[in-house]
């Protein structure tokens, strides 16, 4: 569905399969999608992308209910947003995304959005760089769950999961996020904040569970006036960076016997 320029729009059970593009709007304001179905290469672009650079981008009041992403491909998202103020996503899905050895960018990316939440979304068998990407971005998110997210591509365009840069923020709490890893390949770093951003994660369950900070691979990265805060059953954990040099630390996990290594 392309409708590039919309406002006071509605748009009710609709479903979009084997598209490049689900759905794709440029301009959007006070916008309800309820039940809407992506199957496609990249599900939902909303706010356009970099090459609609001559329009008007974004919009405001926003409304994603129950929506639901599937089958997202290499290196695409399941969910692009960029440019939303006072917006939400609320029970929406992100299932089977990417692929072994072709994961998708991430399931959630963010850009040039001053307010966006995430209440009560999830996904299921997912193969990304990322789980949440924001740049120029504020989002919060509470009551994610995550089943079977399958990180091993530890690259140099993709080295974290959560990942804020460009002046953003990202705040994860009381949410469900049960990694699944290459274990021989090693633990991918956790998150990152980069170019005076801001990441915030408190209470959340974990598997593997952190139980501390090492010399381990399971870490976080902050640089250039970030800062990362980690708080979780009585362990806690600040870090800031003031410099162009980065701030690495690593957490350390419990056993791993019984995390599957693959996707397979």
């Amino acid at each position: 569905l392309f409708a590039p320029f919309v406002s006071e729009f509605v748009n009710i059970d609709f479903f979009s399969w084997f598209v490049y593009y689900g759905f794709y709007t440029i301009d959007c304001w006070m916008s309800t999608w309820i039940r809407c179905h992506a199957n496609a290469r990249a599900g939902f672009v909303v706010g356009g992308l970099d090459s609609d650079s001559d329009f008007l981008r974004g919009g405001t009041s926003l409304s994603l209910i129950s929506c639901w992403s599937t089958n997202t491909a290499e290196n695409e998202s399941a969910y692009a947003i960029n440019g939303f103020a006072y917006s939400n996503a609320i029970s929406c899905g992100s299932d089977n995304i990417g692929r072994d050895n072709a994961p998708a960018f991430t399931t959630w990316k963010f850009t040039n959005c001053p307010s966006f939440n995430l209440m009560s979304c999830g996904g299921e068998v997912i193969n990304a760089k990322h789980l949440f990407y924001a740049e120029n971005s504020q989002v919060d998110v509470k009551s994610h769950y995550i089943t079977h997210f399958y990180n091993k591509y530890k690259n140099n365009d993709a080295p974290y999961l959560i990942y804020a840069l460009g002046s953003s923020k990202i705040t994860v709490s009381n949410s469900t996020i049960p990694f699944v890893y290459d274990v021989l390949a090693g633990y991918p770093n956790f998150a990152a904040a980069d170019y005076a951003s801001y990441v915030s994660i408190d209470e959340c369950k974990h598997h593997p569970p952190i139980t501390g900070n090492n010399f381990g691979n399971f870490g976080v990265y902050s640089i250039r006036g970030s800062h990362i805060k980690f708080s979780n059953g009585g362990y806690s954990f600040e870090e800031s960076d003031r410099t162009t040099n980065p701030n690495v630390e690593n957490f350390a996990v419990g056993d791993n016997t019984n995390i599957a290594s693959n996707s397979n």
